[in-house]
């Protein structure tokens, strides 16, 4: 009889130089798509494709994690270059693990788990949210393409790596548009950024990337319908968004996580409604860039 002769799930991530990798905690999700691109085309009025052929390779990595506040330490608000840097032993990798589990359900020993190591790209978030007393969530995308010389993806087999300690974050408060926000019921932060890659000479990978644009928005859900914004919008000079952490073993910690921006404060939904629950509202903030600085500041204590 046939079974399962290898059987993988969820692992962790790491990402950092070769010497010195963090491993981050509270993953949630890993992903990886090969971007294999193909041209298949039937010609001369046939109806069968005699040629098809790979003509450009465009990997990606993701990870999710619940331990925003290791996440945005390491990889910033902006992202992460996956490049080779002057000195090459100061290249970040991202290292993504599936765990082997023995047939007897506990994690398999050895270097016997899968590892893709992504190189060369560009490592970048894409959306933070949280909802009232849900843990916060941080996903992050990797656009990889090749130094000129490596492949920008390496799988292979390995031991996992020592587990990182799992910190959970929650909403606490937020500050926008002068409103106190004490009725909020989400969060969530659209990190904006789009990328690009090139490539040239008909090779299958890409050598360059690029951040095409960064328009980055913070969406605000309250149930105090009373909130008032003007409808043509007001200016943020000191928006902030804070979460706290959750005891290991109780309800909150003493730490906490703060996000500061600026932008345009308008509302997008003035009400909406059900025949039960609360009425609710949206604000959104379109954070601005100052030319120099981060559209995010990030504050840890």
């Amino acid at each position: 009889m046939a079974g399962i002769s290898n059987y993988y799930r969820l692992g962790p991530v790491s990402i950092g130089t070769a010497a010195a990798p963090t491993v981050i905690g509270g993953i949630t999700d890993i992903g990886g798509t090969a971007g294999v691109e193909v041209i298949r085309e039937p010609v001369s009025g046939e109806i069968g494709v005699r040629t098809q052929a790979v003509t450009a390779i465009k990997p990606t990595g993701s990870f999710s994690t619940l331990d925003i506040a290791s996440a945005l330490g390491v990889c910033g608000s902006l992202g992460l270059s996956l490049f080779v840097p002057s000195e090459a032993v100061n290249q970040n990798l991202l290292k993504l693990y599936a765990t082997k589990y023995d047939t007897a359900g506990t994690i398999a020993t050895g270097a016997v788990h899968r590892l893709w190591t992504m190189r060369g790209g560009l490592l970048y978030p894409t959306r933070l949210s949280c909802s009232h007393r849900g843990n916060a969530t941080l996903a992050y995308q990797a656009l990889l393409a090749s130094d000129g010389t490596n492949d920008p993806v390496a799988e292979s087999n390995a031991a996992l790596p020592t587990a990182a300690d799992n910190t959970l974050w929650t909403l606490s408060t937020v500050s926008l548009a002068g409103l106190g926000a004490t009725d909020v019921q989400s969060v969530e932060v659209d990190f904006g950024i789009q990328v690009s890659s090139e490539g040239a000479n008909s090779e299958l990978y890409d050598t360059q990337c690029a951040i095409d644009a960064i328009t980055p928005r913070v969406t605000v859900t309250l149930n105090d319908v009373s909130d008032e914004v003007d409808l043509d919008g007001e200016e943020e000079t000191t928006g902030t968004i804070v979460f706290r952490d959750r005891d290991h073993n109780g309800q909150f910690g003493t730490a906490t996580l703060t996000l500061g921006f600026s932008g345009l404060v308008y509302v997008t939904d003035l009400v909406r409604a059900g025949q039960r629950g609360a009425a609710s509202r949206a604000i959104v903030c379109d954070v601005e860039w100052d030319g120099t600085s981060t559209p995010f500041s990030i504050a840890e204590a």
